[in-house]
């Protein structure tokens, strides 16, 4: 879960000039204090527990100078999504931290959702783990 990866998170923050970080299957019981990194705000959707076991959940994490305020939170089976207005020095832009479970056949997959997210007004950034998957891929 990310609870173990956090001394690594720490040290690419410190050695790179991140602004937002999205992270996708999270895995971990921890509450939002847990999950704290000096220097950003942390927007925290928790883990499901299946069988004792965390499984999914996201965090997005903002740095602190930045403006941004929470839009939308989507938790469902078949998507999991926030969504974000963030303000910076040069202007406002969208930003949508997305995780779509592979098990999903193409019915299931959540179309709808995905195009709600993508009617944000531009400019719009979105991020995550969408387990699409497509035969010229080969995966």
């Amino acid at each position: 879960g990310l609870h173990r990866e956090l001394i690594t998170l720490h040290d690419l923050i410190a050695r790179h000039d991140i602004q937002v970080i999205a992270i996708q299957e999270i895995n971990t019981r921890c509450n939002t204090p847990d999950l704290h990194i000096p220097g950003f705000v942390v927007f925290h959707l928790p883990s499901d527990i299946w069988n004792h076991t965390p499984h999914r959940g996201l965090a997005t994490y903002i740095r602190e100078d930045l403006s941004c305020v929470l839009l939308d939170t989507i938790n469902q089976p078949e998507i999991q999504y926030q969504q974000l207005l963030i303000t910076t020095t040069t202007g406002k832009f969208y930003f949508s931290n997305i995780y779509i479970p592979p098990e999903l056949t193409a019915q299931e997959y959540p179309v709808l959702q995905l195009a709600t997210v993508l009617s944000a007004p531009a400019p719009s950034v979105l991020a995550g783990d969408f387990n699409s998957s497509h035969p010229d891929w080969r995966g």
